[in-house]
């Protein structure tokens, strides 16, 4: 009797949390995932700042640019290919 009742409050308790955490899903999803990741930084000065530089954004859009790369190999082997015609 007694561990029927500590099992149905724990299902209970279990039924609580999965739903308000069904719902942060859908509110801030982004939230969950920032949590994680600071459980996972060390304690102290060194975890805080880092955590302050951690952007997480809601889907694949986000406002940064990445960076434009450009490929230079065309640049880099005609530097090589005129640098050894001019030795010879």
């Amino acid at each position: 009797m007694f561990l029927q009742l500590h099992l149905r409050c724990l299902l209970t308790l279990l039924d609580l949390l999965c739903s308000q955490m069904a719902c942060a899903v859908q509110r801030i999803p982004e939230r969950i995932l920032e949590k994680a990741i600071k459980g996972m930084l060390p304690k102290g000065r060194l975890g805080h700042r880092l955590f302050t530089h951690l952007k997480v954004f809601k889907g694949t859009k986000h406002p940064h640019d990445a960076q434009q790369a450009v490929d230079i190999t065309s640049r880099i082997n005609q530097k090589f290919n005129g640098a050894s015609a001019a030795t010879q």
